[in-house]
């Protein structure tokens, strides 16, 4: 710094201009508070050297059905557009949105609309200007209003940092979807009464083991949260655990942790504080994190155990350890149990899947369902054939589920959600392999599926409407579109 206010330039070429980044924004204005205008602020947002895929192409802004007035929606993707830039903030946000629309918006007002941020893997957040205050104080509602606007930019900002920056693959990363605030807040209430509707606020947790010198005491527990790792100074890692850091609706129960000064034994309750007085000892708080009754995963046990004797009494203390066996720690060893839990992990399947079809080494039709994008080109260098498609789930209708049976000749698509025994009109055994949802309303890029071969045993897939009219013998079963 006293090197900068000497003059030098060294600023210039060390640092960031060392590193491999790129600029997605600069912005700059004066410096607050000081009166020499040649001292500016500077705000910059970088990332590291992005190949193209922070542009604005790979956002999508849709007007919902509600908001897009009569006469945009029927000309073809009049409710659909890309933004002019990268929207940042809120009001960049609406900005664009009036920009792309601004005839098409119903009443003309971006006052009535909240948004969907839907990403690739269907996670969706809401963000929008309202505050859900019924505050009557003028001064505190704006202030209201300016955290909520704050709150929905950072939103905002951070769902596109996740989204840009995966890989590249023609389509968009992010689909921002205006709707109106009323029902925006109606959805959101419903989704965030169920915990199964919302993503786990995941964190890691971890207990270690501390072996005391007294044969009487035996051992010691602490618990950290934030960390899957308890081997430190002399503690002995013991076991991991995924907890909540909040809780998501009031099913979600607390845990706090405490800690005994000079012992430094663990306090483990119930509760969203530990401090105050417990078994005869005085605890501080430590930590809290929260538990779900939708736990997947190993089974955690809460115990505790009372010491006595003028000696003894301060180390009464509390643990979690892991269930073994089906049973809490050992029998005999002092313990009581208090309660136990399961651990906490992401189970989340996105809808949105990638039906892929591949060959194998008989040149038969195979196929799959992905989650992720596999790599982009086959081993000879062709195009993979990849589709996306929604999962079995509540969202098709009975006429929109089709199945995925294999055989000797390969595989083939079908109607329903069982391919068991349903031949292609040969006598060769037949299992269903796997079950996926084609919308009748979908409006992504167009596929099919035909018979081909010899009695139209074979199964082929291609991208394109139509599987007739190739030359090629083939016969034209399903017409699909991609979900966008």
């Amino acid at each position: 710094l006293r090197e900068m206010e000497q003059g030098s330039t060294r600023w210039a070429f060390d640092g960031l201009s060392n590193l491999n980044f790129d600029l997605i924004r600069h912005e700059r204005q004066p410096f607050p508070e000081v009166t020499d205008t040649s001292v500016e602020l500077h705000w910059v947002k970088a990332v590291p050297r992005s190949g193209w895929r922070f542009t604005p192409e790979r956002l999508r802004l849709v007007l919902d059905g509600e908001a897009c007035r009569p006469e945009c929606r029927s000309l073809r993707q009049r409710c659909a557009a890309f933004p002019t830039r990268l929207p940042f903030t809120l009001s960049e946000l609406e900005m664009e949105f009036k920009t792309a629309f601004g005839n098409c918006l119903v009443d003309g007002q971006l006052d009535s609309l909240g948004y969907w941020l839907i990403n690739r893997r269907a996670l969706i957040t809401p963000i929008s200007r309202d505050d859900h205050s019924a505050d009557t104080d003028v001064d505190s509602h704006r202030t209201t209003r300016w955290a909520a606007a704050w709150a929905a930019s950072w939103a905002l900002n951070e769902a596109i940092r996740e989204a840009l920056s995966s890989p590249m693959d023609g389509e968009p990363a992010l689909v921002i979807r205006a709707v109106p605030v009323s029902r925006l807040r109606a959805e959101t209430a419903r989704m965030r009464s169920s915990p199964q509707s919302q993503q786990m606020p995941l964190a890691s947790a971890c207990s270690g083991i501390f072996r005391l010198d007294d044969y009487h005491l035996g051992s010691k527990h602490t618990v950290n949260v934030g960390s899957d790792d308890c081997e430190q100074r002399s503690w002995t890692h013991l076991a991991s655990f995924g907890v909540l850091r909040r809780p998501r609706t009031k099913q979600d129960f607390p845990v706090c942790i405490g800690e005994a000064e000079g012992v430094w034994t663990a306090r483990v309750a119930k509760s969203e504080d530990c401090s105050g007085k417990a078994l005869g000892i005085e605890w501080t708080h430590k930590h809290v994190f929260y538990m779900g009754e939708d736990g997947k995963g190993p089974m955690m046990c809460v115990r505790h155990k009372v010491e006595t004797g003028k000696k003894y009494e301060k180390w009464s203390r509390w643990q979690i350890l892991p269930q073994t066996k089906g049973k809490c720690g050992a029998r005999g060893d002092g313990y009581k149990l208090d309660f136990t839990f399961r651990s906490m992990v992401d189970t989340y399947v996105p809808s949105r899947a990638y039906l892929w079809a591949q060959k194998d080494p008989d040149g038969h039709l195979l196929l799959s369902l992905e989650t992720a994008l596999p790599a982009e080109t086959a081993g000879d260098g062709a195009p993979r054939l990849l589709f996306a498609v929604l999962r079995e789930g509540p969202w098709g209708s009975q006429d929109e589920v089709f199945c995925v049976g294999r055989s000797v000749l390969g595989d083939h698509i079908g109607k329903g959600s069982n391919c068991t025994g349903a031949a292609t009109d040969s006598d060769v055994a037949v299992r269903h392999v796997l079950a996926f949802v084609a919308p009748a309303d979908a409006s992504g890029r167009a596929w099919c599926a035909a018979r081909c071969g010899k009695g139209g045993h074979r199964f082929e897939v291609r991208a394109r409407g139509s599987c007739d009219g190739e030359g090629d013998g083939c016969q034209h079963v399903f017409g699909f579109r991609e979900v966008a």
